[in-house]
C-alpha cells in the first residue's frame, strides 16, 4: 500500500471503531444513571457486561493502542483480556436473570445460571493471584466454562421467551448475533476462517447492536413496569363495582 491509500483506510477504520465505542459507552453511561435513579441493580449488571465487552474488543482491536497510545497497558493486555472475558460472562449471567425474569419463567435454570456467575469471578481470583498453579488451572478452565456457560445463557433465553417472557425475545435479538461472531472469531484465533479479515470489526459492529437492542428491551421493561405500576394504582384508588374513588383515595 501507498503512504496515503494506508492512511484513508486506518482513518475510515478509526471512524468506525470510534463510533462503535462511542455506542457501547454511551449505553453504559445511560445505564448507571438509570440504576442510580431507579435502584434497580438489573440497569448496574448490563451496564458492567458492555463496558467488560467494550475492553475486550479495545484489546482485541488495538484501539488502546491507537490512537489512545495506552503503552501502560501493553504488558498487561493478556490478564486485563482474561479478566474481562470472564467478568463479562458473570455480568451477562445475572443481567440476563434478571432482565428475563428467569424466577417466573425458568425457575430451575437460575441455580446453573447463578453457579456459572459465581464460577467466574473464582476463574478471575485465580488468575489475578500470581500463584503459576492456580493461573494455570483458570486458563484451562476459561474455554471450556465460556461454551458452557455461551450455551447455558441461549437455553435459558430460549425458554424464557417460549415460555412468554417478553425481554427474552430482545436478549436474544441482540446477543446471539454476538454469540455467532464470537464463535467465528474464537475460531480464527485457533487458524481457521483465515480469508475472513473482517471478523473483528463486525465483532465491533455486533457489540455497538447489541448494546442499542438491549438498551431498547430495558427501555420496555421500563415502561412496562411504569404501565403495571398505573394499573396497580387504580386497582387501589377505585371501587371495582362502581368505579367510584374509594375512601383511600379520597
Amino acid at each position: 500500500q501507498s503512504w496515503s491509500a494506508y492512511v484513508q483506510q486506518d482513518a475510515q477504520w478509526l471512524v468506525f471503531a470510534s463510533a462503535s465505542f462511542a455506542v457501547m459507552l454511551a449505553m453504559v453511561l445511560m445505564a448507571l444513571c438509570f440504576a442510580w435513579m431507579l435502584r434497580d441493580v438489573t440497569y448496574a449488571w448490563y451496564g458492567g457486561y458492555i463496558l467488560c465487552y467494550t475492553l475486550i474488543q479495545g484489546i482485541q482491536t488495538g484501539f488502546l493502542f491507537h490512537p489512545l497510545e495506552w503503552e501502560w497497558m501493553a504488558g498487561t493486555a493478556m490478564l486485563a483480556g482474561t479478566v474481562a472475558i470472564a467478568l463479562s460472562v458473570a455480568f451477562a449471567s445475572m443481567f440476563m436473570m434478571r432482565f428475563c425474569e428467569l424466577q417466573r419463567y425458568a425457575r430451575l435454570l437460575r441455580v446453573p445460571i447463578i453457579a456459572l456467575a459465581v464460577g467466574m469471578i473464582q476463574l478471575v481470583l485465580m488468575r489475578c493471584s500470581h500463584v503459576p498453579l492456580l493461573v494455570e488451572v483458570a486458563q484451562v478452565l476459561l474455554n471450556p466454562l465460556l461454551m458452557i456457560g455461551a450455551a447455558l445463557l441461549l437455553i435459558a433465553a430460549i425458554v424464557a421467551a417460549a415460555r412468554g417472557s417478553r425481554q427474552a425475545w430482545f436478549f436474544l435479538a441482540g446477543w446471539t448475533p454476538l454469540l455467532l461472531l464470537t464463535a467465528m472469531t474464537s475460531a480464527q484465533v485457533n487458524g481457521a476462517l483465515p480469508q475472513l479479515d473482517w471478523l473483528n470489526d463486525a465483532s465491533l459492529a455486533g457489540g455497538a447492536f447489541e448494546a442499542v437492542v438491549l438498551s431498547l428491551g430495558l427501555a420496555d421493561r421500563a415502561l412496562r413496569l411504569r404501565l403495571d405500576r398505573d394499573v396497580v394504582r387504580g386497582l387501589a384508588d377505585y371501587d371495582a363495582l362502581t368505579e367510584v374513588l374509594n375512601r383511600r383515595a379520597w
